[in-house]
């Protein structure tokens, strides 16, 4: 596998206002949701390289968003922070780990979401290992083997 480093931390804040909130006064989940997919997807438009590989594979991305809190765990806060960074990286698939913090109340807290990448054939749903596009089983040979003739000069 090619290397791998988190270079950035996305943030993206976000003040809580009326429409965030339920009937009851706490933070709808669907709001949590939405903002937990706006910032795994602004960390993977950071990761061109990943969408090339995809793209010269004949593959997609696939991004599982798993383990996001309820919006009534956040509290009572008028601002919640948002950062999505990589955490973790296996052969086919890495990990994002979302922080939401809150801010503005007496009990400001920070809680984790999870979102899994991986890169997968549409249409047999295998996922193919991450790393040098020059190694994706499905780089014609022939263009594998210019590209490690490149590399050697």
């Amino acid at each position: 596998m090619s290397s791998f480093v988190s270079k950035w931390v996305v943030l993206h804040r976000h003040v809580v206002g009326g429409d965030d909130l339920d009937a009851t006064g706490v933070l709808r989940d669907d709001v949590v949701v939405g903002w937990v997919d706006a910032a795994s997807s602004a960390y993977l438009e950071c990761c061109p390289v990943l969408h090339e590989t995809a793209k010269l594979c004949g593959c997609v991305l696939r991004r599982e968003i798993r383990a996001i809190p309820a919006g009534a765990q956040l509290g009572a806060a008028s601002e919640v922070n948002v950062s999505a960074g990589a955490t973790e990286i296996w052969p086919t698939e890495f990990a994002i780990e979302l922080r939401l913090r809150t801010h503005g109340s007496a009990d400001d807290v920070a809680y984790s979401a999870l979102c899994m990448v991986s890169i997968v054939d549409p249409s047999t749903g295998d996922a193919h290992e991450l790393g040098d596009r020059s190694d994706c089983r499905c780089v014609p040979r022939r263009l594998r083997r210019d590209r490690a003739e490149r590399s050697r000069q």
